[in-house]
C-alpha cells in the first residue's frame, strides 16, 4: 500500500500485517539459479526461497519486497514479494534442491515474483550503484530499491533488444569458471592464467581507488561479448591474454577495437595485459597502430606486462 506524507511529494511504502501497519523492508537475496532460467516468464514459478544457515532465520515479513541477485549471471533478473510466514522446512529444500541443502538452508519464505527481464538485459550492481557481499540475504535501503525498479518495472519482459546494450557487471573471483570455458583444457588454461591477471590488476586499481568492472555486451541477435577490464575513472578499457605471442596480441587488438564501439562510457585509454614483455617488433606493431591513424585517434593504446 503507498500512503503520501502530509505535506510532502514523497511517499513512503507499508505493509499491512494484520490489524498493524509497518513499514514495508527491502532485500537482496542471492540465488544460484540452478534451474538456469534465463527468460523472465520462467521465474513466475518461483513460489518460495530458502536461507540459512540454522540459528539465522531471516526477519522477511509478509509485503516485504526483494531483488533477487542471480548468482551466476552477477544481475537482478527479478522481484518478488513475500507473501507467507518464513518455516523451518529443510525436508522440502532436501527434496527440491537436492540432498544436504536442508542442512544448509532450511528456512522457507513464500513469495510471488512480481516483476523480471531476461537475462541478457537484467540490471547489474553497477546499473544500480550497490556491492554485492557474501550471504544469503541483506537488507537494502528504498533509494537502491527504487533505483532497480526503473530497469524491473512491474510484469515479466522478453528482450526485444534492436541496438547493442552494454552493461557493467562484476569482475570474476580468481577461482570463478564461466561455463563456456569448461570444453577444452587449453581454453580453460588460457583463460585461468588471463583471470589471474586482470584479478591483479583489478586489485591494484581498486587500492588506488578506481572502479573497475567487465562489460556484458549483447547484440539483437543474442550474441553476447564480455570485455575483461574497464576502469570507469580514466575510461580504460583492458583485454588480457595468457601469451605475449603475435597471434594473442593480434586477437586482443581486435577484441579491444570490436568492444569499444558498444562499452559505456566510451574508453578513451585501451590496453593489452600480458604475462610478460612481448618482443620489440610486436610493440612497434602497437605503436604503428595507435600513432599512425590505424586505430581510433580518439584513445590512446598500452601494453601492461605483469
Amino acid at each position: 500500500m503507498l500512503l503520501a506524507q502530509s505535506g510532502s511529494v514523497r511517499l513512503s511504502r507499508l505493509a499491512v500485517i494484520g490489524q498493524a501497519v509497518r513499514q514495508m523492508q527491502h532485500w537482496i537475496k542471492n540465488l544460484y539459479n540452478f534451474s538456469g532460467r534465463t527468460i523472465a516468464p520462467e521465474w513466475r514459478v518461483l513460489t518460495w526461497v530458502s536461507d540459512g544457515p540454522p540459528g539465522r532465520q531471516p526477519q522477511y515479513a509478509i509485503g516485504d519486497e526483494f531483488l533477487i541477485y542471480d548468482v551466476p549471471s552477477r544481475s537482478f533478473p527479478a522481484r518478488a514479494r513475500v507473501t507467507g510466514e518464513t518455516e523451518h522446512r529443510p525436508e522440502l529444500v532436501n527434496r527440491e534442491g537436492g540432498p544436504g541443502e536442508g542442512k544448509r538452508w532450511p528456512y522457507v519464505t513464500p513469495v510471488d515474483v512480481i516483476a523480471a527481464v531476461d537475462t541478457a538485459v537484467a540490471p547489474t550492481p553497477f546499473m544500480i550503484d550497490i556491492a554485492i557481499t557474501q550471504g544469503g540475504h541483506r537488507r537494502i535501503v528504498e533509494d537502491v530499491y527504487d533505483r532497480a525498479v526503473s530497469h524491473l518495472p512491474a510484469g515479466f519482459r522478453r528482450a526485444r533488444l534492436t541496438a547493442p546494450l552494454s552493461r557493467p557487471i562484476a569482475i570474476e573471483r580468481e577461482t570463478a569458471e564461466p561455463f563456456e570455458q569448461r570444453f577444452e583444457i587449453a581454453t580453460r588454461t588460457a583463460y585461468r592464467r588471463e583471470q589471474a591477471l586482470v584479478h591483479r590488476l583489478a586489485k591494484h586499481l581498486r587500492k588506488k581507488g578506481h572502479r573497475v568492472s567487465r562489460h556484458a555486451i549483447t547484440l539483437p541477435d543474442g550474441t553476447e561479448l564480455r570485455s575483461d577490464l574497464f576502469d570507469h575513472d580514466i575510461l580504460l578499457l583492458v583485454e588480457a591474454k595468457a601469451k605475449a605471442d603475435r597471434s594473442s596480441i593480434r586477437m586482443a587488438v581486435g577484441q579491444l577495437l570490436d568492444y569499444e564501439r558498444f562499452v559505456f562510457p566510451k574508453p578513451k585509454l585501451r590496453a593489452i595485459l600480458l604475462p610478460e614483455r612481448p618482443a620489440d617488433d610486436l610493440l612497434a606493431l602497437l605503436a604503428w597502430m595507435c600513432h599512425e591513424g590505424r586505430a581510433p585517434a580518439r584513445g590512446r593504446g598500452a601494453v601492461l606486462s605483469a
